[in-house]
Order: C-alpha cells, then sequence, then structure tokens
C-alpha cells in the first residue's frame, strides 16, 4: 500500500489470500497474518517466512496482537466465516477491526 502502513489479515488458513495480497505488492514484513489454528500457523510460517503470523483468537485482537494491539494498519482481509457466529459478535468483530484502520480504508470480508 502507499500508505506505508502494514495490511492485517485474520483467519488465513492455508495462504491461499495470503498470496494473492503479496502478489500485489505488499512486502511479506509488512504483512499481519492472525490465525487460529496452530496446524495452520505451523503452515504459513513454512511457506511465508517474511510474514508475520500470529497465533491468536480474531476476536479478541487485543490480546492476539500482544504489544501491537495499537499497530495501525492500511486495511484488512477477513476470511474469517463470520456467518458461523452470533450477530452482536460478528458486530463486535467488524468494529474492532474498524478501530485499527483510519477512516475511509477498506475492510475485505471474504463469507463462502
Amino acid at each position: 500500500p502507499r500508505s506505508g502502513l502494514p495490511v492485517l489479515e485474520v483467519g488465513p488458513g492455508t495462504g491461499v489470500i495470503t498470496r494473492a495480497i503479496l502478489a500485489q505488492g505488499v512486502k511479506p514484513e509488512n504483512l499481519y497474518a492472525v490465525e487460529y489454528s496452530t496446524d495452520f500457523v505451523r503452515h504459513l510460517r513454512g511457506l511465508y517466512p517474511g510474514v508475520n503470523v500470529i497465533e491468536g483468537d480474531a476476536f479478541n485482537l487485543n490480546a492476539t496482537l500482544g504489544e501491537k494491539r495499537d499497530m495501525v494498519f492500511d486495511s484488512v482481509v477477513s476470511g474469517v466465516p463470520l456467518l458461523n457466529f452470533p450477530v452482536a459478535q460478528r458486530i463486535a468483530y467488524i468494529e474492532s477491526l474498524l478501530d485499527r484502520i483510519p477512516a475511509g480504508r477498506p475492510i475485505v470480508q471474504l463469507t463462502y
């Protein structure tokens, strides 16, 4: 991104979207990927060694990001299966993402 800010990917799973983000020119060190599954975290770290892969809960990003909790991101790409969660939890999740990006920057939610 031209802003120079990092990109946050939440729920990268096997890394298909991660690959697409990197293909758009985002440097690996400017990509933070939050994944819940230990197996997927291991897979992602092996596949994308320069990406900041963080194991944790997308619904508790403050705890998951730890010392990076106040980091501002250019944009967010989310692959979290939101439709599997109650509406109130979905809203809180989206609000948490909005708190991490400048006004007018995108959140891309992939729902399947």
